[in-house]
């Protein structure tokens, strides 16, 4: 993919993508109908017929035919499709410089291609450019939700290079059609989802990427643009390495204070004569104590050399002289747990450093926690750590000094690659310099030759109009605006929670915390009160640790975002939208979507109301990987299923205590309750897949004044059964009663001990397939909706297993209105 910017000496050159089209694409049919025309109508499936999703991933298309056939409609079909006549077959096809016998694809002309149609399409009419636009988001709709669907044998550079396409081409309608509509984004997808596949990950790693901050780039960011420049971008090797860290934990920026040591600069040479040098304690107590708005600043003499420092002068701050505050991580080595000491070497660093990012002529004053903040006793520390706001806020100008950055020359850089780095930098994982940053309102980086002003990057990366690189950009860009300050409230005061979500996420502190105490609960008080007492009620959905304080116990115990099973940094920001609930010393309150569950019944049936002894268990003890449920008022079907099979809060249960228990059995043994993230949609036409809603089971306790007082239980993913699933359950409900009423009349309850059980259970058993093999017969569709819902390997006759663990996985449920009000805790 020619077109994609690479850094500077990068991992690995430009993958050569093969070019494998038997035939070239025909223009004269249409876009959005051509597998139609090509033998391949389940790709474009009409209202009401197979998903091609589900029809892929039962029947797959072989590789050898799929790869070639996509090529030609998704890739050069697509840039035929939008660029018409701007588009040049041969211009994209090449030889390869590494094998010049292979045949490979080429984006070389794609940007000055697309520059011709933009502004080719400027200056056709209003009418004229919203047909086109509207058009070109249903290609570009249309080429995502095939490529979603192709197989892991897929080739990925096949796969990649139309996804890299797509996504450059829907940056390019935006730039085409901007300010002549709104909602100017429809053709936006994640193209870059499954973009890093494990050969990737392998390779970064080997180029000292951490685990985690591979799981952090695709977590946090949607171009395939920023992934493939990162993919290719190298970490610097030196004291940090990640061979040890997991995808989930960094272990090589945490660590024990008490095994804490102070470094010496690199350059160094004598770190035996290089002493420690200590400030005067009693000064720096003097100032802090000396009255609210003081500071302890530091004086360092420009260019010093390391040998002629033998002590610091210590200063006051005023407002009327300027200092600069240094931000640093620890685990490079520039703090000190033991003294407020540091060496010689590092003193005379630092003293430079902050001369040159200075404009006065005189002496500059600075900022370092490592001296100007005691490291005892606990009260002066307490104290100087009270003044960290005014601290970072008085600053004019706050410099970051990040061993990562600081060893590459900016000047060898591009821009895109500047912010590349800065973005990937310890010093962007670490919790403590949010606030030193989100604080500062002039924020300088400190790379090897220069400090560059973030103030600058900013507006270098938004004059970018280069569409190879726009969507990089964007996503730079977004996440940069988590350090600045005004971005962490909306109107008035109230507290943008889903801004300091995604700048909370993926951060942690060099030394692990202590487990939460009762400061959570006044720090949500505290935010609800902000917000006029109410908070987002989709805050029960957030994956992690909770307080398990009484009336807090719907609250997360931690702002840091932990791993989650479900939702990226992308999706957790659906909580914080939406309806707001009110927090009260009983639980949160709000109104949900929701649902009563009951174990089964078979109305009007009283010979077989009662739930079935444990012979039906012995039928067929399968694992409950879901459990079905029907809404008796109007016979709609539902799933549900777990979100973790990890352990979880259960309902009925105390925190933390108790096992993932069966859902089916937690329903037939409780007044249990569903409470849903959202209303279910009723288009009738929308995928299945984007009907699935989270919610969460609950434990009834007691009804008071209308509101359903609940505890919370685990979290649930919940949807509606697909067509065919539905027309299994119902034949399925049918064969049941039937069974059932058979068992009542020819088999009396017996204890499952006794010798003649077996029996039993076997002539139940053989009862039950020829009653399936009936029903197959007599069902029009049931045998192919069986097959299709089994899978491959799957027969109709296999449907004898629903039957006979109906009692374990199929409820029933009646939905509540949608104004009940609830109470969770």
């Amino acid at each position: 993919m020619d077109h994609l910017p690479l850094p500077q000496d990068p991992i690995l050159p430009l993958t050569d993508i093969p070019y494998l089209c038997t035939e070239q694409y025909d223009a004269s049919i249409p876009f959005l109908d051509y597998p139609r025309h090509k033998d391949k109508p389940w790709m474009t499936p009409n209202v009401g017929e197979q998903p091609y999703e589900q029809r892929e991933k039962f029947h797959p298309t072989p590789p050898s035919e799929l790869e070639p056939f996509l090529q030609s409609w998704l890739f050069f079909g697509l840039l035929t499709e939008l660029l018409g006549s701007f588009f040049d077959h041969d211009s994209f096809v090449s030889k390869s410089k590494k094998n010049t016998s292979l045949t490979i694809v080429s984006t070389t002309v794609l940007q000055s291609s697309t520059e011709k149609w933009i502004s080719c399409v400027k200056i056709k009419e209003n009418t004229v450019q919203k047909a086109l636009y509207e058009h070109a988001c249903h290609c570009i709709e249309l080429t995502w939700k095939v490529l979603r669907a192709v197989g892991p044998d897929f080739d990925h550079r096949v796969k990649f290079s139309i996804a890299a396409v797509a996504e450059f081409l829907a940056s390019a309608v935006e730039k085409a059609y901007r300010g002549t509509f709104l909602r100017m984004f429809l053709c936006r997808r994640p193209f870059a989802k499954g973009f890093y596949t494990e050969d990737i990950k392998a390779k970064m790693r080997d180029a000292n990427w951490c685990p985690s901050d591979i799981v952090r780039l695709v977590d946090k960011f949607e171009s395939i643009q920023l992934l493939h420049f990162f993919s290719r971008m190298k970490r610097p090797v030196g004291r940090v390495h990640h061979r040890d860290c997991t995808e989930k934990h960094c272990v090589a920026y945490r660590g024990n204070l008490l095994d804490y040591k102070t470094r010496h600069c690199d350059d160094c040479n004598d770190t035996r004569s290089c002493r420690e040098i200590s400030i005067d304690h009693q000064t720096v107590m003097e100032i802090l104590t000396l009255q609210e708005g003081a500071l302890p600043l530091l004086q360092i003499p420009r260019n010093v050399k390391p040998q002629d420092i033998s002590s610091v002068q210590i200063c006051q701050s005023t407002k009327d002289i300027p200092h600069v505050a240094l931000s640093h991580v620890w685990a490079d080595g520039l703090g000190n747990a033991f003294a407020n000491s540091l060496p010689q070497c590092q003193l005379a660093r630092v003293g430079n450093l902050v001369g040159m990012i200075t404009e006065c002529a005189e002496t500059p004053l600075f900022w370092l926690d490592t001296l100007c903040c005691p490291v005892g006793p606990p009260e002066a520390k307490d104290l100087a750590l009270s003044k960290m706001r005014l601290t970072y806020t008085g600053a004019s100008k706050v410099l970051v000094l990040d061993s990562s950055l600081c060893c590459y020359d900016s000047n060898d850089m591009s821009i895109a690659e500047r912010a590349a780095r800065i973005l990937t930098s310890g010093w962007m994982r670490r919790l403590w310099t949010l606030q030193e940053a989100a604080l500062a309102s002039d924020l300088w980086f400190q790379f090897k030759d220069k400090p560059i002003s973030l103030t600058l990057l900013f507006q270098n990366l938004l004059h970018t109009e280069d569409l190879s690189c726009v969507r990089l950009v964007e996503d730079t860009w977004n996440d940069f605006q988590t350090l600045r300050i005004r971005n962490f409230s909306t109107q008035g005061e109230a507290i943008n929670l889903k801004f300091l979500d995604r700048a909370l996420s993926h951060r942690a502190t060099t030394v692990p915390q202590m487990k939460p105490s009762d400061r959570m609960c006044v720090i949500w008080d505290l935010i609800a009160g902000k917000s006029s007492g109410d908070l987002p009620c989709r805050i029960i959905f957030l994956e992690g640790p909770r307080l398990k304080q009484r009336g807090y116990r719907w609250a997360p115990s931690t702002m840091l975002p932990p791993s989650e099973t479900f939702a990226s940094v992308q999706t957790r920001v659906i909580r914080w939208h939406g309806p707001l609930g009110k927090p009260t010393q009983e639980g949160l309150l709000a109104s949900y979507p929701s649902f009563r569950l009951y174990a089964h019944r078979f109305a009007k049936k009283e010979s077989i109301a009662n739930f079935p002894n444990s012979r039906w268990q012995a039928l067929n003890n399968l694992p409950e990987l879901r459990v079905i449920f029907k809404e008796l008022n109007n016979g709609v079907w539902y799933q549900i299923a777990y979100k973790s099979a990890g352990p979880a809060l259960q309902v009925g249960g105390k925190p933390n205590e108790m096992p993932l228990r069966s859902i089916a059995n937690l329903i037939a043994n409780g007044n249990v309750g569903l409470v849903l993230s959202e209303e279910l949609s009723e288009n009738p036409n929308e995928h299945i897949d984007k009907k699935y809603r989270e919610g969460t089971l609950v434990t009834i306790t007691h009804k008071q004044e209308g509101v359903l007082h609940a505890r919370l239980g685990a979290g649930v993913l919940f949807g509606p059964l697909a067509p065919h699933e539905v027309l299994v359950y119902e034949a399925t409900e049918l064969l049941v009663q039937e069974m059932r009423e058979c068992e009542m009349h020819e088999y009396p309850d017996i204890d499952p001990s006794e010798e003649n059980e077996a029996e039993v259970v076997k002539s139940l058993r053989a009862k039950i397939k020829d009653l399936v093999s009936q029903a197959i017969t007599a069902f029009p569709g049931l045998a192919d909706a069986v097959l299709l819902m089994m899978g491959e390997g799957g027969r109709p006759q296999d449907m004898w297993v629903l039957v006979t663990s109906w009692f374990g996985h199929v409820l029933q449920g009646v939905k509540l209105g949608k104004e009940q009000m609830w109470c969770l805790d």
